[in-house]
């Protein structure tokens, strides 16, 4: 039997314990994405192919030569070498492991090496962090826009946010062997022209939140489709305080995703395009919210899905850049 002072304690306790478990079990926690761009053998390479490709020492902040800018065609540039072709006089030293990449895979080694890396950015930058190594000199380029110029006794730590954008981003290096003291633009050997280059880039807290559901009867397990009909998917949204999230509460409204898996095992694909809603004013793949039952609704017409096997029905973000359902519904239909 416990006293009235263990009984209180026991009372607390248990009190106590109930928060945290509210507060651990039920809270989403946010989304971060880090993104590295390392140089590797994905990257492109070339010799200079025009007079006009170099601009030296220029101005930061200005505008590149044309073979910087982001729509330049280097479809007729060959890949970097990864990891650094061993030209006699150019082998890193021991223990040396950075990323380095090299024009080309000839033993003589070029005047001056260009090298170009796409990438695409769904959301703007908080930090970012470049790491630069050069052998001997370089000059650097982000989406056209003159970024630095330094040499290899001088490594380069560089914080780039300000010239990174949504959509498509490319970074472009001339590297050549020079003045190491100075960073000079005068070429004075055929050197070694090598390239180690690191960007990490952080991007937004991203919340995620919950989703209950599919209701039912999408609840029961996988549904057997033997012919066309309407599948009724509702579901909602919370947020990390465990407040109901409607339409007025989101910029993007959530939409349909629905995964194929072949009957014959083979690869699964993303059938999300055949999607077509029925009975409700649903545009495309968006779920659309009825205030008064707090639901996310999507009807799915079968018509589109004959092909045997499992579908698999998921609600997800419509832009993972705002937010993101973790855990999400999922439902399941199988056409036999």
């Amino acid at each position: 039997m416990y006293s009235t002072h263990e009984h209180l304690l026991h009372s607390l306790y248990s009190f106590l314990a109930f928060a945290i478990f509210l507060l651990v079990g039920f809270t989403s926690p946010s989304h971060a994405e880090i993104i590295t761009i390392q140089s590797d053998g994905t990257w492109k390479s070339s010799q200079r192919q025009s007079p006009d490709w170099v601009d030296c020492p220029g101005t930061i902040g200005d505008s590149g030569p044309v073979w910087t800018a982001p729509d330049f065609d280097d479809s007729n540039w060959g890949n970097a070498t990864s990891p650094w072709y061993p030209y006699s006089g150019c082998v890193p030293a021991p223990g040396d492991t950075k990323p380095y990449i090299w024009m080309g895979s000839q033993s003589t080694p070029p005047l001056e090496a260009f090298f170009r890396k796409s990438f695409i950015l769904n959301s703007l930058p908080t930090n970012t962090t470049a790491t630069i190594f050069v052998d001997d000199n370089h000059q650097f380029y982000i989406n056209g826009t003159f970024v630095d110029r330094k040499s290899w006794i001088q490594p380069d730590v560089l914080d780039v946010s300000s010239y990174l954008r949504i959509g498509e981003n490319v970074i472009a290096f001339r590297t050549w062997d020079g003045d190491p003291q100075e960073a000079a633009c005068g070429i004075y050997k055929h050197g070694c022209q090598s390239l180690a280059f690191n960007l990490t880039i952080e991007l937004p807290d991203v919340p995620d939140y919950s989703c209950s559901g599919f209701q039912s009867p999408m609840d029961k397990g996988p549904v057997s489709v033997r012919k066309k009909r309407a599948l009724p998917l509702k579901a909602q949204l919370f947020d990390e305080n465990l407040n109901v999230l409607g339409n007025t509460d989101l910029s993007s409204i959530p939409v349909i995703q629905i995964v194929y898996y072949p009957a014959n095992g083979e690869e699964s694909i993303d059938v999300t395009d055949d999607a077509l809603a029925v009975g409700r004013g649903t545009e495309g793949n968006q779920f659309e919210y009825d205030n008064v039952s707090q639901l996310w609704r999507y009807n799915l017409k079968t018509i589109n899905y004959s092909a045997a096997g499992t579908y698999v029905t998921s609600i997800i973000s419509g832009d993972s850049v705002e937010y993101q359902i973790e855990p999400t519904c999922t439902a399941r239909f199988i056409i036999q």
